[in-house]
């Protein structure tokens, strides 16, 4: 790693504390953050199969996407709009297994605290790429 690179990374954490400390106090705006409720009201993703990593569970092309794995699901879907426009939307869904109390409270930690400017900052990275000037359909 270069020294720039390192910078770059403690500036991203430094940056990011805020929201990471102050999660709590805002969860109920952040788990739906810009979703309408129909959007929060709308059905999730099956059960989850046998596998240790996010695979792809089914799809339709332009429609929707999910991965799943063991324990959780992640799905992604794009709404059309007035205007030419598209809404995505994305969800995590995570089981805690409180048979095992310290793994499931070390991934209830990471999702509360680490997820959330994680999806925040991806989503604003995918909103920034689809709005650029020329942007018309993601490239193959």
């Amino acid at each position: 790693m270069t020294q720039r690179q390192i910078r770059r990374g403690l500036r991203d954490v430094v940056i990011a504390s805020p929201r990471f400390a102050t999660a709590p106090l805002v969860r109920s705006w952040h788990l739906r953050w810009g979703a309408t409720s129909a959007e929060v009201a709308a059905p999730m993703a099956a059960k989850v199969n046998e596998t240790t990593a996010f695979r792809i569970k089914g799809f339709a092309t332009d429609e929707w996407l999910l991965w799943e794995k063991p324990a959780s699901t992640w799905s992604w879907k794009l709404t059309p709009l007035e205007g030419g426009r598209t809404r995505l939307i994305t969800r995590l869904k995570q089981h805690n297994d409180w048979d095992s109390p310290a793994m499931a409270l070390v991934t209830v930690i990471l999702f509360e605290f680490g997820d959330f400017p994680m999806m925040r900052r991806l989503l604003l990275g995918v909103k920034a790429r689809a709005e650029a000037p020329g942007t018309d359909r993601i490239a193959s």
